[in-house]
C-alpha cells in the first residue's frame, strides 16, 4: 500500500490531496512514480486557478501505472466517502 500526501496545495486555494494506492510494481522494488506526474499537474492546474474538487476527475491520457485502462482519478472527500460505505444498500424498485 502507497500513501501520497500533498503539503502546499492550500497556499494555491486547493485542498490538499492523499492518495491511497494498493500497488506491486513489476521490478519488486520500485514506487509508483506515475501518482507524482498526477500530483505536479494537480499544483499546476491550481497555479492556474483550476481546482479539483469533491466529485472533479483528472483525465490522463497513455499509460498510468502500467496499464492503458487507467484513464485518471476522480475525487471524494474522505467524509464523503466513509459516509457512502457505511450506509445500507437502498432498496431499488
Amino acid at each position: 500500500m502507497w500513501c501520497y500526501e500533498t503539503e502546499g496545495l492550500l497556499a494555491k486555494n486547493q485542498e490538499e490531496v492523499v492518495v491511497l494506492l494498493e500497488y506491486e510494481p513489476t521490478d519488486g522494488k520500485s514506487y509508483p512514480k506515475d501518482i507524482l506526474t498526477v500530483l505536479s499537474l494537480v499544483y499546476d492546474c491550481a497555479c492556474k486557478g483550476m481546482l479539483v474538487t469533491d466529485g472533479g476527475y483528472t483525465q490522463l491520457g497513455g499509460t498510468l501505472l502500467g496499464s492503458q485502462t487507467n484513464a485518471g482519478f476522480v475525487y471524494t472527500k474522505w467524509r464523503t466517502q466513509v459516509r457512502s460505505f457505511n450506509q445500507p444498500p437502498t432498496k431499488q424498485i
